[in-house]
């Protein structure tokens, strides 16, 4: 009933020694192919990634994609430069691993499972990292606990995935400034 509502789900985070992981889930109400090229488009990142700076595909191939993101969370983040690797099924899955940076650890998930009655897509996405220096409990918990939740929100509104107008207000609200 809440996924029906609109609301993004934060099934569990977990914090620990500047680690942070979270697993969250929401309905998007658009097709599987338009959520995807919103995802996987590094320019309509910077509507939906807090605090990134700079993205940059290096390589790319069907199932597989090389970016590079420069991010910047505010005062009390340094800015963190590394590079992932997609591996990715298109319209099902994506899995996320880093590669190089200044993250210690980078590794994640995105999948679109149609919705019972194919009106919609279930969205999970699952994320975990910890930067190379450590950082306070509170700010990495609040990095996972809302910030991810915000991302997912602001995604579906800039993919025209929101189920209804008050839906998408309250989306468009969680999006970076």
């Amino acid at each position: 009933m809440q996924l029906r509502a609109g609301e993004v789900l934060v099934l569990s985070t977990a914090v620990g020694e500047s680690t942070g992981s979270a697993r969250v889930q929401a309905l998007f109400k658009v097709a599987a192919p338009a959520l995807w090229s919103v995802l996987g488009d590094c320019q309509a990142n910077f509507d939906f990634v807090h605090g990134l700076r700079e993205c940059e595909v290096l390589t790319e191939s069907e199932n597989r994609a090389t970016t590079r993101q420069r991010v910047k969370r505010g005062l009390f983040w340094r800015s963190l430069d590394y590079s992932f690797e997609t591996v990715r099924e298109p319209h099902a899955w994506i899995r996320i691993r880093l590669l190089e940076g200044d993250l210690k650890e980078l590794e994640g998930s995105w999948r679109f499972d149609p919705f019972p009655n194919g009106e919609a897509l279930l969205v999970t996405h699952e994320i975990r990292l910890r930067p190379r220096l450590p950082a306070p409990a509170w700010l990495v918990e609040r990095t996972v606990r809302r910030d991810v939740a915000d991302m997912v929100a602001c995604l579906r509104w800039h993919s025209g995935g929101s189920p209804d107008s008050e839906v998408a207000r309250q989306d468009r609200q969680r999006c970076p400034d």
